[in-house]
Parts: C-alpha cells; sequence; structure tokens
C-alpha cells in the first residue's frame, strides 16, 4: 500500500520575489555557466540552497551544505519563504514545446509518500545509483532537514480517476502562473479540500509507483531515514523524515514526454570507420543517408526504422558519414549476451547499443561507461551533432526515445536500465515548494 499525504508546504512569498527568479532546474543538470547566472538573477534564488558555490577555504563549519542552512532559516525569519497554514496537495502543471514543433501539457500533483526500501514495497526505481551524489545530498539534507526538490515518479491510471479529480480543482486561481527560463509555462495550485486530498489519498493507495528522476534523491531520503531511526528512542513512522515529497504522474497522462539521451564517444583506441562498419555489419544492416539536409533526413529515418527494429543513428568525426543501423535479427544479437541476462532489458535500445555495440565491437567496458571515460551523454540531438563537430569526438551514436511503458516494465521486474537511459522533458523545476521537517 502506497501511503499519500497532504502537508504545509513552505513557498517563496510572491510578494517579496518574483518566482521565475527564484527557481531553477534540478541541482544535477545546473552547469557551472548556469549556475552562475542563477546567482546574479536573484540573492535568494534556491540554487544557494542545492547547489551553492564551493569555496578554497571552506571547511566543517563553512561550506556549502551549513551555508545552505543558513540561507535558509534567513530567509524562513524574514518571510521570504511562508509555511502554508493548512494540509494541502499541489497541482503542478508545465506546458512546453517538444523539439518536432507539438505543444504538451503535463501535470500531476506534489505530495509526500511513505519511503520504502526501493523495489521492496510499491516504489520501484529503473535506474542505477552512484554512491557519490547520494553522499552530496545526504550532507544537505542533514543540513537543511527537509526535501528541496520533488522526485519524479510515474503511476498507472488508465480510467484518469485521479486526473479528474486534479482537473476539477484547476478552477480555482493558481498560486504560482509564469514562464522560466526556457519558456515553459509553469502552474501551481494549492489544494487544501480535505473531499478532493482524501478522495486522490484512496485512488492511489493500491497504486504502484516508479521513479522517473530523482534516484539519488529517492535514496538518499532512504538513508536519512534509518540514519534518524536509529537516533530516535520514541519512533512512532509518523515522524517527518519516514515520508518524501514526490511529483505523482500518471503513465497515461497525454503530456507525458520522454526524449533520447545520445552518446558521443571519445578516446577509443585504435577506432577505423571502416573497421568498425565492417565488424557490426555481422548483427546490424548499415544504410548511409547522403545528400543536403542529411541532419533532418537522419532524424526522420531514425524513427521511422525504429518503429520496426532496433535501429540507431550514427554519425563519424574525421568523415562526416553518417548512417542508420539497424538489428539485422534478435536471434542474432541474443548471442552477445549470457543466457541469464534479463529479457525485458535485451530488447531495450539503450542495452542493444552498450553490450553489444560499445562493449562488444568497441571495447568501452561497463565501468568506463559509468565513470563517462570514453562516452558523453548528450541531451539535445542538435548539440550532439555539434559537440562532435567541434569537440574532441570520434562519432555520435544517436538513438530513439526509451518508451514509458518499458520503464514500468523493467522496474516492476526491480531490473535497472543502463545509466542515462531516459529523459523525462521537461525538467521539474526546484524551488516552488518545499517540505521542510519543521514543527
Amino acid at each position: 500500500m502506497v501511503d499519500i499525504r497532504a502537508f504545509k508546504g513552505f513557498v517563496y512569498d510572491s510578494k517579496k520575489v518574483k518566482i521565475e527568479n527564484v527557481v531553477a532546474p534540478p541541482y544535477d543538470v545546473i552547469s557551472q555557466e548556469e549556475q552562475e547566472r542563477l546567482y546574479e538573477l536573484d540573492e535568494h534564488n534556491v540554487v544557494r540552497l542545492v547547489l551553492g558555490k564551493i569555496f578554497d577555504d571552506d571547511n566543517d563549519s563553512d561550506n556549502r551544505y551549513t551555508r545552505a542552512a543558513r540561507f535558509l532559516e534567513d530567509w524562513l525569519d524574514r518571510g521570504i519563504i511562508k509555511r502554508h497554514k493548512e494540509d494541502s496537495i499541489y497541482i503542478y502543471e508545465q506546458e512546453f514545446t517538444l523539439p518536432d514543433g507539438r505543444i504538451m501539457n503535463r501535470s500531476g500533483f506534489i505530495a509526500l509518500a511513505s519511503i520504502e526500501e526501493p523495489g521492496k514495497g510499491n516504489i520501484f526505481p529503473h535506474e542505477n545509483t552512484l554512491s557519490k551524489p547520494k553522499e552530496d545530498r545526504l550532507k544537505l539534507m542533514r543540513s537543511c532537514q527537509g526535501n528541496l526538490c520533488q522526485i519524479f515518479s510515474l503511476f498507472p491510471d488508465k480510467e484518469r480517476k485521479v486526473d479528474s479529480l486534479l482537473q476539477q480543482e484547476k478552477r480555482q486561481a493558481p498560486i504560482f502562473d509564469f514562464y522560466d527560463n526556457n519558456r515553459i509555462r509553469n502552474r501551481l495550485w494549492q489544494i487544501s479540500h480535505i473531499d478532493t486530498v482524501e478522495k486522490i489519498r484512496n485512488e492511489m493507495s493500491e497504486k504502484k509507483l516508479f521513479i522517473a528522476d530523482g534516484h539519488h534523491r529517492y535514496e538518499t531520503a532512504v538513508n536519512y531515514m534509518k540514519e534518524m531511526r536509529e537516533k530516535d528512542t520514541n519512533y512512532t513512522g509518523n515522524e517527518p523524515y519516514n515520508f518524501v515529497m514526490m511529483m505523482f504522474v500518471n503513465t497515461y497522462n497525454e503530456g507525458l514526454a520522454v526524449l533520447p539521451i545520445h552518446r558521443l564517444i571519445h578516446s577509443v583506441e585504435e577506432f577505423k570507420e571502416e573497421t568498425f562498419l565492417k565488424r557490426i555489419s555481422e548483427a546490424f544492416e548499415v544504410e548511409r543517408v547522403e545528400g543536403e539536409g542529411w541532419e533532418n533526413d537522419l532524424s526522420d529515418m531514425l524513427k521511422k526504422k525504429g518503429e520496426k527494429r532496433t535501429s540507431f543513428a550514427v554519425v563519424f568525426k574525421d568523415s562526416g558519414n553518417n548512417y542508420i543501423i539497424s538489428v539485422k535479427d534478435n536471434e542474432i544479437i541474443e548471442n552477445y549476451f549470457d543466457s541469464s541476462f534479463p529479457e525485458e532489458l535485451k530488447s531495450l535500445d539503450v542495452t542493444i547499443l552498450h553490450k553489444v555495440i560499445l562493449e562488444n565491437f568497441l571495447g568501452i567496458d561497463e565501468e568506463s561507461l559509468r565513470d563517462q571515460k570514453n562516452v558523453t551523454y548528450i541531451k539535445d540531438w542538435n548539440r550532439s551533432l555539434r559537440m562532435l563537430k567541434e569537440g574532441d569526438y570520434q562519432a555520435a551514436f544517436l538513438l530513439n526515445a526509451t518508451p514509458v511503458e518499458a520503464v514500468t516494465k523493467v522496474a516492476e521486474k526491480g531490473l535497472r536500465m543502463p545509466q542515462k537511459s531516459t529523459f523525462f522533458y521537461p525538467k521539474l523545476l526546484t524551488g516552488l515548494v518545499f517540505n521542510l521537517f519543521r514543527s
């Protein structure tokens, strides 16, 4: 059973700050340049909390984590951030344009969920995590004592009962309505009607939750909970640290968009186009794409080919040649996997790319992929091609998106996809609402 709860959220006071100037993307996608821009945008920007600057003279008593806590307490004391008086859930809606020009609208709700061990209850991750980011987030959580960002989760609701309840509540005015730096419209509604909250809680109680984004933050919340339980001699199970703030989106929501994450390879010894194409021809059909406007042709062909069988686009740096490579026969691909390798993973484009092409044909092992020794992950198609042209790269491997159904299927089996398998677009903004462990 999933225990969903309303909470008294902490939000920026729109009378004291412009909300569009104090929110930020998730911490793990903020570059150094973006961090600097957000610092300059407003002295109360949430980046000071979630990704503070590091200085040479930092020490145990003065560092990015202790400064985050001081900023937070100062903003609370001065009313920059205020607490809602009523237990609430928050409807969050984003209106955005996809790279192909389609206008989409994705909505869900923000509430608390009872924390479970990943994969041992009704909350399922789909990606592996790394220890260093979890250590970083745990230090921040200890300092600020709360959830500063939402974890993005999915739930299946084919009849759209929850969506219907949320839609009814949108008739009231949102508390925030603004366009962010990427021209995405963001709206947030506060819902404190007890009847609506209880109906949503009841509908969600038997659902399974799949983590779409925020795996490191979720596992950090688990670790923090364990840490606090050991210290708490009067533990009841209702303490704030037993719950984590999540954004819940229906897998059947029409605005749920998953984009691919492309791979640029570099520093691969003895990498030659002709040799590589000859080697992969035993398992893949190779089709060259030529002529003016090949970038668009390559993208269109990849989508069409991908509808029938696993396909990738490959662009080589030195020659500028472009190809579509497609799996010849699934039985041939089977030979590259151990018999114990899970069937649910074998069929994924990203698994075939990693296990068959990068590991088998190019010799980039799992550790190198994880540590990005030979691979750079890029979300944008055009940026991938631009970086290939301008940077010290050898080739670009461009993918189709992983379907949402594949994500939930893998997660439900307790399996993990390769790193950087999915990009749920757009990212949730940080700073719209906080869950702080305050009495």
